[in-house]
């Protein structure tokens, strides 16, 4: 589950990782889901992926592998909390996330 299969093992993966989030988030707003739901569901993908990233790093030998992805996922869930998802606002989101991830 931390590496969302073969995505945390193809090129780029957490930028692979994170492109993928944006259908689910368009989805999420589109079906008109409340933000008390949205938080929901940032809280019990957040639980879900420190269990599942936690049992995992034995397995890799860094201490934040590049593979592991999930953390991704989690991270374009919060950056696009509350905010009106359209073409040019998910790019954006979508850009910005990965710029600032890199410091």
């Amino acid at each position: 589950f931390a590496t969302l299969g073969d995505v945390g093992f193809a090129p780029a993966p957490g930028t692979i990782a994170s492109a993928l989030m944006l259908p689910i988030i368009y989805a999420l707003q589109y079906y008109h889901v409340p933000l008390h739901h949205y938080a929901l569901i940032i809280g019990a993908v957040g639980i879900f992926s420190y269990v599942a990233i936690k049992k995992s790093l034995p397995y890799f030998e860094q201490k934040d592998p590049s593979a592991i992805v999930l953390d991704e996922c989690l991270g374009m869930l919060i950056t696009l909390f509350g905010v009106t998802v359209s073409a040019y606002g998910s790019i954006i989101g979508f850009l910005l996330f990965r710029l600032l991830i890199l410091y």
